[in-house]
Formats: structure tokens, sequence, C-alpha cells
């Protein structure tokens, strides 16, 4: 009864959020104005939001932020979450990576998806700080990788994209799943 409770509280306050706008730097050189965020919550966050965006650059864009209490840490390795629930959520029977590149604090993977459209995920990562872009068209994850290759050019940019839409948060879904908890502390007596 008590976990029942909980669930409904914390739906209940995330459902009836607010959305912020606030100016967001995804990468050293895309920095996006005024965007609508949605916060998500969680004892183990600071300020985590997802946001959806179409941008005349970039295309559409779906980004989950997530910033954990130094307190706190992940329980296995967050992209590889975030990769599950984006699969799960969008009952997706089959991907594959077919482009990989890790540059400073940056994984850009291309997935074959379906066997048909291509999907970008860029990975960003910090100390205690995640963030996750799905980048529908390809366009940012090709600018970012071209900052450290110029010589690259995406053979998959130009195929059949991805185009549903992602709208879900490992943040909510933290309380059902424990993607990441509270550190325990042992103290002496």
């Amino acid at each position: 009864m008590r976990i029942i409770f909980l669930v409904f509280i914390t739906i209940f306050f995330t459902s009836c959020a607010q959305q912020n706008i606030r100016n967001i730097d995804v990468n050293k050189n895309a920095k996006f104005n005024q965007i609508q965020t949605i916060p998500t919550f969680d004892v183990c966050t600071n300020d985590s939001y997802i946001a959806t965006l179409n941008d005349k650059k970039y295309g559409r864009l779906f980004i989950e932020y997530i910033s954990l209490n130094n307190n706190c840490l992940w329980n296995g390795y967050q992209r590889g979450y975030f990769m599950y629930q984006f699969q799960n959520k969008l009952n997706i029977k089959d991907m594959k990576a077919v482009e990989d590149f890790n540059f400073d604090n940056y994984e850009i993977t291309t997935y074959l998806v379906d066997h048909k459209y291509y999907v970008n995920l860029i990975y960003k990562y910090g100390v205690f700080e995640d963030e996750f872009i799905l980048d529908y068209s390809g366009v940012m994850s090709s600018e970012i990788i071209r900052k450290y290759d110029s010589s690259y050019v995406s053979e998959y940019q130009d195929k059949g994209r991805f185009n549903r839409d992602y709208n879900y948060s490992l943040v909510r879904e933290n309380l059902i799943n424990s993607y990441f908890v509270r550190e325990l502390e042992e103290y002496s007596k």
C-alpha cells in the first residue's frame, strides 16, 4: 500500500509540474534560447529536466539532462539505461549500433532501428551530470564529430530517419526501475 501511495504522489507531482523556460547549452557551439523544459524530480537529482525541440539548423531533438546529488550513484551504465528505456517504451524490436565515436566527454552513436531507420544518440557526461540527446536528423551529431575529425562525412544522415516521438524520462522511471540510488553511509559507533 505504501508503494502505491508513493507512486501516486510521484506521478501527481511530476504531471502537475510547470514547464520552465531556460537557455540550454547542448554542446560547445549549440545554444538554444527560451526552450520549454519539463522538470523531472527524484530524491537523488538536483536540476533535471526533459525537453523536445525543433530547431531550424538541427531539426528535432529530445534532451534529457540529469544532475545527480553527490551522495547518489548510478546502479549501472547510464547510456545503457537510456537506450534500454528508449527501445522498450517505443516497442522497438531491433536496434544495432552502426557507428560509434568517443571524444572528450561525448559518446556519439548512430543506430539502425528495426532494419529501416537511423537515429543518433549524443551522450554527454560529467562527474555528476549526464545529458542524453536523441538527434533525429543526425545534423548535430555530424557537427560534433567534425569538430574532432574534420574529414568525417556521415553515410547515414541522408538515409531514412527514425521519427517516432520519445518523451520519457529515466528520472521519472527511477522509482520503479532503480537506475540510481543514494549511497549507503556507514557510521562508526
